[in-house]
């Protein structure tokens, strides 16, 4: 039960609480002196200096039904950049430029004008770490698509910080190998394995997790720590924690769920092909599944022809549309399309035994909807590290349907990664909305839900 009158058996109580709400999706939390039975008030952008927004613009081909992650927003991130004791802030945005703020210990912050690349790329995440050693945080930027060209992505990139909060592009040095058409939505810096050097682990769509190992003057993806079991999807959160209190870093990773039509296998995954198949001199992705062991478009006849309007002519009667699969409708255009494959739909905790990863399915109700947000907590108090999830999709074609399922869920564990989910009477949560990020402070829990009001949990003992 939510409110201020929580029963005894809740593990978790809401608290009023204030943002400063900065753009569509990211926020900043600004902890002053409780006025009431407030804990946070508001700062204006006047008094903090901080003036950041993630502005999108909707026309008719980049919008949130011809994409529907076009409100996902960009990463936020807080770490002493310039080394001088204080936290600064890092904005990411979709089509704007990133912003650096610098904290001057007195409430209010200045923008580094020329810290960061001129450069734009469409960030899903950012990620802080020292990758090479000199003592200073460095970043690595995850770009997701180009905006308006799905699934071209605009790229990823791992800055270098000079000592005095300036960064420069280093991929061609610490990310060689990286695959230019990754499209980046989850990154987090951890020891993977054990030898004093920050590693890198990523996620995405059309990706599975990858883990890059710091070999001191690169990082170097590795595919001895994730083998098997690991499945491209439609990945949209991760973090690295060490689950099993073990001293060894883990992976908790959000996919998209099972709650949907993508019935999907190493042999018969979801596809898609990207290519100027009317040759009109623009590029469509057509997405496919697998129906009886053969391969169909996901989208009905109209979708199709709005698309690709050329395929009218085609294709006049539904009834023959209803008939024809990828190969009837384009034949031999698949074979020089660019091609994308996802295996696998299911949220899951990677184990690491130290010399790999072994994978475990979170459980059913943790694949109901997708899940963009991932928080470590001992909920219960026995000692072990619990997993609170959040998500949804509102925004979704008829067809699919909207993803609501998700109402912020805690799954206490079990020991040897087996987990049961807490019922929202019992845990104190039951949110409606698109949850996109949430962020563990002590015993507290801070949530941000997509155009609703932010969220603030205090845990009961």
């Amino acid at each position: 039960m939510i409110g201020n009158n929580v029963p005894p058996v809740s593990h978790l109580s809401k608290i009023s609480l204030c943002f400063v709400v900065i753009g569509i999706c990211a926020f900043f939390i600004s902890g002053c002196e409780s006025s009431g039975n407030k804990l946070f008030s508001k700062v204006s952008s006047s008094s903090s200096n901080i003036e950041f927004r993630n502005h999108l613009v909707e026309d008719e081909e980049f919008n949130v039904l011809n994409y529907p992650y076009f409100y996902n927003g960009g990463g936020v991130a807080v770490g002493d950049i310039n080394n001088d004791g204080l936290p600064d802030i890092l904005f990411t945005g979709n089509m704007v430029k990133n912003r650096l703020y610098l904290n001057n210990g007195k409430g209010n912050f200045t923008r580094s004008l020329n810290a960061l690349p001129g450069d734009f790329i469409n960030d899903n995440t950012v990620s802080l770490g020292d990758f090479n050693g000199d003592g200073f945080i460095d970043l690595f930027n995850g770009g997701f698509c180009i905006p308006g060209k799905y699934p071209e992505s605009s790229g990823s990139q791992i800055l270098l910080n000079d000592g005095k909060g300036n960064f420069t592009k280093q991929n061609s040095t610490w990310l060689k190998g990286f695959n230019d058409r990754n499209l980046v939505t989850a990154s987090s810096c951890a020891d993977i394995n054990k030898d004093g050097r920050t590693d890198l682990i990523i996620t995405g769509h059309w990706m599975g997790i990858e883990v890059w190992l710091n070999k001191s003057s690169h990082l170097e993806k590795d595919s001895a720590f994730i083998k098997n079991g690991n499945e491209n999807g439609f990945f949209n959160s991760l973090i690295a924690d060490d689950i099993d209190g073990d001293g060894d870093i883990d992976i908790v990773a959000g996919n998209q769920g099972r709650n949907n039509q993508y019935i999907t296998s190493n042999t018969e995954p979801i596809e898609m092909y990207y290519d100027d198949f009317d040759g009109n001199g623009t590029l469509e992705p057509v997405m496919a599944y697998y129906i009886d062991h053969k391969l169909w478009p996901i989208y009905s006849r109209d979708d199709l022809m709005q698309q690709i309007p050329s395929f009218n002519k085609k294709y006049l009667y539904y009834s023959d549309f209803a008939k024809a699969d990828m190969k009837d409708i384009f034949g031999d255009k698949l074979k020089k399309a660019a091609h994308y494959t996802a295996t696998g739909m299911n949220s899951m905790v990677f184990e690491n035994t130290g010399q790999n990863f072994i994978y475990h399915e979170l459980p059913k109700e943790a694949q109901f909807y997708p899940i963009y947000s991932i928080s470590i907590i001992d909920v219960d108090g026995d000692g072990k590290k619990d997993i609170i999830t959040g998500g949804n999709q509102s925004f979704s074609r008829i067809k699919f349907g909207a993803y609501s399922c998700g109402k912020g869920d805690i799954f206490i564990n079990k020991n040897n990664f087996k987990f049961e989910r807490l019922s929202s009477s019992a845990s104190g949560l039951y949110i409606k909305g698109d949850i996109r990020n949430s962020i563990v402070t002590g015993n507290k829990l801070l949530i941000a839900v997509n155009d609703g009001q932010a969220l603030y949990y205090q845990l009961k003992k």
